[in-house]
């Protein structure tokens, strides 16, 4: 988080506040919230690491 944060330029505790430990929800939020800066569809490629070895990744499509 202390990195997250030093590269943002953002302080550590305002990362917590706003996004904390989002573990398994982390591409749902990030897709809202580019969503949600844009009007048009976009094209977007997910790529995801967990415990274990776990991966998955996908490409796709929002709608308005």
């Amino acid at each position: 988080i202390d990195t997250i944060a030093k590269r943002s330029g953002r302080p550590a505790l305002s990362v917590i506040e706003t996004y904390g430990n989002t573990s398994s929800s982390s591409i749902p939020l990030a897709m809202l919230h580019v969503a949600n800066e844009r009007s048009e569809p976009l094209n977007l490629g997910l790529v995801a690491f967990g415990g274990g070895m776990t991966a998955g990744a996908a490409i796709v499509r929002t709608v308005k």
